[in-house]
């Protein structure tokens, strides 16, 4: 198969339907992650809440305004934790999806772009090689989707896996950590369509709601 057909060769609906709704969730999963940077930073909202209470009149501890704050974060951060159990979800119909069409395993497409891009002679190889790149940013992209989802869960159920807190502390900062590569990756997959349009390379858009270009 030429390694151009990965912008041509049709969508099955349940794929379809998944990479919206994983495109839906991950804009969640961000958003609660750039809402606890900021909005509901607990460093910037303690002393914030202190002032104002001292201002009507009341009086609250330094470390009682910063308890309300994480009270206020950590309300907001249930919405992360249920998007993060529908991203797990998501993952396994991902699975279910290449089980049913082993052609849409992600890996096994990249695998066969570079088996084609080999194959091309010289002079066909700068049309074949954006494709080929593109196969190899999605294949990255489920790699780090793994990884996220198996240490969010096991930060999830870190208490009934009975883990101590030396042990989830490398495992929180590596899933902080993948968040800002999938946080990289979503600009670099909108880049990726527009130039795939101005390419020539056309039907990316029209795959994913139709299914055929």
């Amino acid at each position: 198969m030429d390694a151009s057909t990965v912008f041509t060769s049709p969508r099955p609906a349940l794929l379809r339907a998944w990479h919206g709704l994983n495109g839906v969730v991950i804009l969640g999963l961000l958003g609660t992650v750039l809402l606890r940077k900021t909005v509901f930073n607990y460093r910037t909202n303690g002393p914030l809440i202190e002032a104002k209470v001292a201002a009507v009149g009341g009086a609250v501890s330094t470390d009682g305004a910063v308890a309300v704050a994480k009270l206020l974060r950590d309300q907001m951060w249930e919405w992360h934790l249920a998007l993060g159990v529908a991203l797990a979800v998501l993952f396994v119909v991902r699975v279910v999806v290449a089980v049913l069409d082993p052609e849409l395993v992600p890996f096994r497409a990249f695998a066969r772009a570079v088996s084609s891009f080999r194959g091309l002679p010289s002079a066909a190889r700068s049309t074949a090689l954006h494709p080929m790149l593109v196969k190899l940013l999605h294949g990255a992209f489920y790699a780090l989707l793994v990884a996220m989802v198996a240490s969010g869960l096991v930060l999830l159920f870190k208490d009934n896996l009975g883990l101590a807190k030396e042990a989830v502390s490398p495992v929180k900062e590596a899933h902080e950590l993948m968040m800002w590569g999938v946080a990289a990756f979503v600009p670099l997959h909108v880049v990726g369509v527009v130039v795939a349009e101005l390419r020539g390379e056309r039907g990316l858009v029209s795959q994913m709601i139709h299914g055929r270009t």
